[in-house]
């Protein structure tokens, strides 16, 4: 057997079980948003489920499953920009993404939820289908700087050339995001920094993003009354423990009542009323209390093993293109993970941020799987002519 033949199978098992990872991850989800939504008083009519979360999962989790293996078979070559024009699936993309997030913060369009606008919903309110651009854009922004940084004409190693437009880009996505959902803007700004240093972008290059990254934190955080609050509640929760840290220390009353076991699935407590957003933005609190550290160990696991499968990928690819897409859509996954369970442990400040393929939620489960799935068409892509004899 040759080795492009020991790469491609090698790379398709190691996709294979990425995506069991993922599914099972998502199939823990039904479980817990249904357990954190299932409450006493009240009894789900199933012939209008569509109006609860618990039971809309269950119907998500398939659509999921069927975009991750469609995206598994998006031919990666689609994606590059080859021509001087710079017409691209990858470039068409990201021109669709930034108008829906300018659509968005408009009023009568964008849809406002909790205060914030960051929805757009397509059908009556009952039982349209709303989606958050934001989710779209975190996928589009790491397919384009992919596809950038993949030209067989790309320097990334120059200001002008390499830089500067991945910047642009990056800075005008995350201002976009971050004028209703700064923590969103911070983790995409994350991610595309940490891509352009993977596609070879200097240091030095990379720090000059410094001065308008603390001009945005004055602007968004600083400025913003109870975006500061948070802030500083983080930083002394016992200062406004029934205020500004309210959500964190019930939060972390949550993980502690469970202790190693958990005190039994249904049988936890603080989702009545106690844990807001118990089933999105607070479900590993609802996981902590439920299944113990056992379970927290667990999903954490889960997490850490789906992240070294699609290093496992990135790494085989030979594809410069390739290589760059695993790494950045892992990047996302991983990070926002990161945000949410440090949010409910209580080590990062407080933020509305869902858990990958567990919290509530039908078009943050698709888009992650979608993520998943482009994943795993790089390591379809990986060993074969198309890329055994491309460095682009």
């Amino acid at each position: 057997m040759s080795s492009s033949e020991d790469i491609s199978n090698g790379s398709t098992d190691t996709a294979n079980w990425l995506a069991v990872v993922a599914i099972g991850l998502m199939f823990l989800g039904v479980v817990m948003v249904y357990s954190a939504g299932a409450l006493p008083e009240i009894q789900p009519d199933w012939r209008q489920f569509w109006k609860y979360a618990s039971l809309r999962q269950i119907v998500f989790v398939p659509l999921a499953i069927t975009a991750m293996l469609l995206a598994s078979c998006w031919p990666m070559r689609w994606w590059r920009i080859n021509n001087r024009f710079w017409v691209s699936p990858s470039t068409v993309f990201l021109a669709v993404v930034f108008a829906l997030l300018i659509l968005v913060l408009i009023p009568g369009i964008g849809v406002e939820v909790n205060g914030a606008r960051r929805w757009l919903r397509i059908g009556s309110v009952g039982y349209g289908l709303g989606f958050q651009p934001s989710e779209l854009a975190k996928i589009s922004l790491v397919v384009f700087l992919a596809a950038f940084y993949a030209r067989p004409t790309a320097q990334p190693r120059s200001f002008l050339r390499g830089f500067l437009p991945g910047a642009l880009v990056v800075g005008l996505i995350t201002c976009l995001i971050a004028k209703e959902d700064f923590g969103t803007g911070a983790l995409v700004a994350f991610v595309g920094v940490l891509l352009m240093a993977a596609a070879g972008v200097r240091l030095l290059h990379l720090l000059s993003v410094l001065p308008p990254a603390a001009l945005a934190f004055y602007k968004w955080v600083y400025c913003v009354g109870w975006r500061w609050q948070r802030f500083t509640a983080f930083l002394n929760p016992q200062a406004d423990p029934t205020g500004s840290a309210y959500h964190a220390r019930q939060s972390q009353i949550a993980i502690a009542s469970g202790g190693w076991r958990g005190l039994g699935l249904g049988q936890g407590v603080q989702k009545y009323g106690y844990v807001p957003e118990d089933t999105t933005d607070f479900i590993f609190a609802i996981i902590g209390e439920e299944l113990g550290l056992i379970g927290c160990a667990l999903v954490i696991g889960a997490f850490i093993i789906l992240l070294i499968l699609a290093v496992k990928i990135a790494s085989r690819c030979p594809s410069i293109l390739g290589r760059l897409l695993a790494f950045g859509l892992a990047a996302i996954i991983g990070l926002q993970a990161a945000i949410h369970i440090g949010v409910d442990l209580g080590v990062l400040p407080t933020k509305g941020i869902s858990l990958p393929f567990v919290s509530a939620g039908g078009s943050g489960l698709i888009l992650m799987s979608v993520a998943v799935g482009l994943i795993m068409s790089v390591a379809r892509s990986s060993g074969t002519s198309e890329w055994a004899n491309r460095s682009h």
